[in-house]
């Protein structure tokens, strides 16, 4: 059952990541940003949302930083949360799965 979480939760942060052509020197100070607040706060879909309404004028951008953000966050849980730790796994996965709801991006492999 552990190795099947972990493998959903990294095999979710590479489908992110797949849709996301990282430009390093413009995204990374943001990215790095947010995936630190939206792991670090007790609701993390808010800090995604305040930097959304914050980059309102460039929507790509924004989109693009937190797509980035959002898959930092999935590798990062993927690498730290113990593997006998389901309960926690899933309510990361869960946390992920409400962002990109929130947001109006669709969980990579699902229709639309």
């Amino acid at each position: 059952m552990t190795d099947h979480i972990d493998q959903e939760v990294e095999n979710f942060a590479r489908q992110l990541d797949g849709l996301v052509a990282v430009d390093a020197a413009t995204t990374d100070a943001d990215t790095f940003h947010l995936a630190k607040a939206f792991r670090e706060t007790p609701d993390g879909t808010s800090e995604l949302l305040r930097f959304h309404a914050t980059h309102a004028e460039h929507p790509g951008y924004a989109r693009h930083v937190i797509l980035a953000a959002i898959s930092t966050y999935a590798m990062c849980i993927a690498v730290e949360v113990p593997t006998w730790s389901i309960p926690t796994h899933l309510k990361h996965l869960n946390r992920l799965a409400l962002a990109c709801r929130v947001l109006g991006i669709n969980h990579p492999g699902k229709e639309s």
